[in-house]
């Protein structure tokens, strides 16, 4: 019998994180109470990449982490033009060393340090004590908490699958001046703190009850801070967490990558290991799509092989292969959220339109609900990348659950192929993968 879960509570009604959570700022205090030198690595966009004028979120983070009493040196470097510069001096100190890697890239989503520069900014070698993330306002225009959700899951959580038992702190960023579409990060990011034991730093809330006075925003910028602005909310919201940390060993929680029981997943050949002639079985290819077992480029090799999915012409988002779930096993699901996880990959080259993937439960008279993973426009360079979609609601009268793989969504349709592995879906808010 499936789990009855609750619909999401809205943002301005969803609770905070748990207390618990906070260890990951209370590992650094205790590691420095210890006199122990100490790694941080900050996974960031653009509201992290200045040190002064306006000097924000991570050398504000290190002023703070500068008045512990073992008196730290604090030692900052930030990637600049596709390298780190050499490391700034935050804090001079005559105890132990703070050194914090700052990948902090203007106009980036998460994804961005998945592909290509997953290795060159360090996320892929080096296992820090702490992770902090300051990532929201460029995931928010034009895309669905759902998207959202999905997108700082699946970076969260590769991050763990690389670095297991590293503790995550994340930042709530301020709202934007022009409109709420920043409450969508808000919530996702609470979402994800719950379910993945996530710490908070709530910048978000001060600018809301001071009415998002424009003194607090950069002049003629909807997001990002200005001086006043991160002084008024961003200091106090560092120095918060901080100070409500206790100081004491924590260990990251494992990824959720990995280890699904494929008996779960409610797509019975997600792994595609029974290929029935021109598609996998239990798949749906369109008229000008070819799927083919490929045993040569593979995320997962214990999965045996990926999909590849090549097209010549169609119509936008029309080369696809489909998997509606069988035996009408919607019905279970009705007014419940569902999430599916899978692996993409795409060659070094091939256009943003590569490789998505859509979940949608069909409803009659305009109910229907449904989200697509969307194209990432940096070059991923022959990476395999999660994509999820979290929590999408299933309709109360759903006749139909549908995954879809995209091998191009565009009209003109690309000459390379685009490869997909462990496709997943469960019910609940929390992907999984195989």
């Amino acid at each position: 019998m499936l789990q009855t879960i609750l619909p999401r509570l809205a943002a301005s009604a969803m609770q905070p994180a748990p207390a618990t959570a906070a260890n990951g700022l209370g590992h650094i205090k205790h590691m420095l109470d210890q006199r122990r030198d100490v790694s941080i690595a900050n996974w960031a966009d653009s509201l992290s990449n200045s040190r002064e004028n306006p000097r924000e979120f991570i050398f504000r983070l290190a002023d703070v982490i500068a008045t512990h009493p073992s008196r730290p040196t604090v030692l900052v470097e930030t990637w600049a033009d596709g390298s780190y510069g050499g490391a700034t001096t935050e804090a001079a100190g005559s105890g132990p060393v703070v050194r914090i890697r700052n990948f902090a890239m203007p106009g980036a989503l998460l994804a961005h340090g998945l592909g290509a520069l997953w290795r060159d900014s360090g996320l892929a070698d080096t296992t820090p004590d702490l992770l902090t993330i300051c990532h929201g306002h460029n995931h928010v225009v034009g895309t669905t908490i759902e998207q959202i959700t999905g997108e700082f899951y699946s970076a969260l959580e590769y991050f763990r699958l690389a670095h297991p038992g590293v503790p995550v702190v994340a930042l709530l960023q301020n709202p934007r001046a022009d409109s709420p579409a920043m409450d969508r990060a808000v919530d996702a990011w609470q979402q994800v703190a719950r379910l993945r034991d996530v710490a908070l730093i709530d910048a978000h809330t001060p600018y809301i009850a001071e009415a998002k006075q424009p003194a607090w925003f950069a002049d003629g910028d909807q997001a990002h801070p200005s001086d006043a602005g991160i002084e008024g909310a961003y200091v106090p919201a560092i120095r918060a967490a901080w100070d409500a940390a206790p100081a004491r060993p924590v260990c990251g929680q494992p990824s959720t990558l990995r280890g699904l029981d494929p008996a779960l997943n409610l797509i019975p050949n997600g792994d595609f290991a029974q290929f029935d002639g021109a598609v996998p079985e239990g798949w749906v290819a369109t008229a000008g799509v070819t799927a083919t077992r490929e045993t040569a480029i593979v995320r997962d090799r214990a999965l045996g092989h990926s999909l590849k999915l090549t097209s010549v012409g169609g119509t936008a988002f029309a080369n696809r292969i489909s998997h509606t779930l069988p035996n009408y096993g919607h019905a279970p699901l009705r007014g419940k959220p569902i999430s599916l996880f899978g692996w993409v990959c795409k060659p070094a080259g091939a256009p943003p339109s590569l490789g998505a993937i859509t979940l949608e439960a069909l409803a009659p008279a305009g109910k229907s609900t449904t989200c697509t993973t969307r194209p990432l426009s940096q070059d991923q360079g022959n990476a395999w990348v999660p994509w999820a979609i979290c929590g999408l609601m299933v309709p109360a009268e759903c006749y139909e659950i549908t995954v879809r793989l995209h091998h191009d969504t565009a009209a003109a349709t690309a000459s390379q192929p685009a490869f997909f592995q462990g496709i997943t879906l469960v019910p609940g808010y929390l992907p999984r993968g195989l």
